[in-house]
C-alpha cells in the first residue's frame, strides 16, 4: 500500500517503469502521480475527501477596440475589431479520474490522461456597422 499525506502531486513527477512505461510524464499525458492512490479492501469505501483534486483551469483574454464616427446628426458608422483568446492559450479539460482499471488493484493506464481542450484558438473579427 502507498502511504502518502499531504497534496497529491501534480506532474511532473516520476512514474513506474511496469505500469506507466517510466520516466517524467507531465502534461496533459499525466496530470496527477496515480501512484498515491491505493485501492481499499473489497467492501469498504475509500478515505480520499471530496475535491482533493483540482483541473488545471482556465486562462482567456480577451480583447476588442471600437471607433464610432459620426457622419450626420442620425447616421453614424462604427469599426470593431474584436480578438477572442488574444494570447492563444490552450485550456486544458479535466484529466481522466479512472485510476484503477479493475479490482485488483492495477493502475488504468489512462489516469490523470488529459484528452481534450476547453474552448477554441485564437480568433479575430472586424465589423463594420453603419448606425441609423
Amino acid at each position: 500500500k502507498p502511504s502518502h499525506s499531504g497534496p497529491i502531486p501534480v506532474c511532473p513527477c516520476t512514474m513506474p517503469t511496469a505500469v506507466f512505461g517510466g520516466g517524467t510524464q507531465d502534461r496533459p499525458q499525466r496530470y496527477f502521480d496515480p501512484t498515491v492512490f491505493a485501492l481499499p479492501p473489497l467492501g469498504y469505501y475509500g478515505n480520499v475527501g471530496r475535491g482533493v483534486m483540482l483541473g488545471p483551469g482556465l486562462v482567456n483574454f480577451d480583447l476588442a477596440f471600437v471607433k464610432n464616427t459620426a457622419i450626420t446628426e442620425r447616421l453614424n458608422l462604427q469599426l470593431r475589431a474584436e480578438a477572442f483568446n488574444v494570447f492563444n492559450n490552450v485550456n486544458f479539460s479535466n484529466p481522466n479520474t479512472t485510476i484503477f482499471a479493475d479490482a485488483t488493484g492495477a493502475y488504468s493506464p489512462a489516469a490523470g490522461l488529459i484528452t481534450n481542450t476547453i474552448g477554441t484558438g485564437r480568433q479575430i473579427q472586424l465589423a463594420l456597422k453603419l448606425l441609423f
